[in-house]
């Protein structure tokens, strides 16, 4: 099993075993309000590391795909998690299944003041409130793709 070693401002560390295959690339780290650790990986879905314990979420838990690249939280608490080429999933803050926006290709996502999720794809794509999609290319001023 891989482990990731936790070092806290104290000086203390500890190794926490992540229950996933050992050499699991991991892709993306996010730290929750609560001082749960999400854990991105590469084709092992998403390892939550809470309190109380630890939680994988994988595809045979409800993730819509195991390569999760990037882990980002709305000010709602809603959590979202890029897929690469699987789309985004959201989880509500109770960490009951929210929605799934399949959208393409998308490896990193990030919020604005108004609660909009902006994606890089094919250009930038904004989803809003209630998953309706804007996408912003050259022709609408992007200055590059990317």
């Amino acid at each position: 099993m891989d482990e990731i070693r936790v070092v806290y401002p104290s000086g203390y560390y500890e190794d926490i075993d992540l229950g996933i295959e050992k050499n699991t690339f991991i892709l993306d780290l996010f730290e929750d309000p609560y001082g749960g650790i999400w854990v991105g990986t590469l084709g092992q879905g998403l390892v939550h590391i809470f309190k109380n314990g630890i939680r994988v979420l994988d595809k045979d838990a409800g993730l819509s795909f195991n390569n999760v690249w990037s882990v980002h939280q709305q000010e709602t608490g809603d959590i979202y998690f890029s897929l690469g080429c699987g789309g985004i999933d959201v989880l509500q803050p109770d960490g009951s299944p929210n929605s799934f926006v399949e959208i393409g290709c998308s490896f990193t996502a990030i919020s604005d003041r108004k609660g909009r999720l902006w994606v890089a794809l094919d250009g930038i794509t904004m989803i809003d409130k209630d998953n309706r999609l804007s996408n912003y290319q050259k022709d609408k001023g992007l200055l590059s793709r990317t």
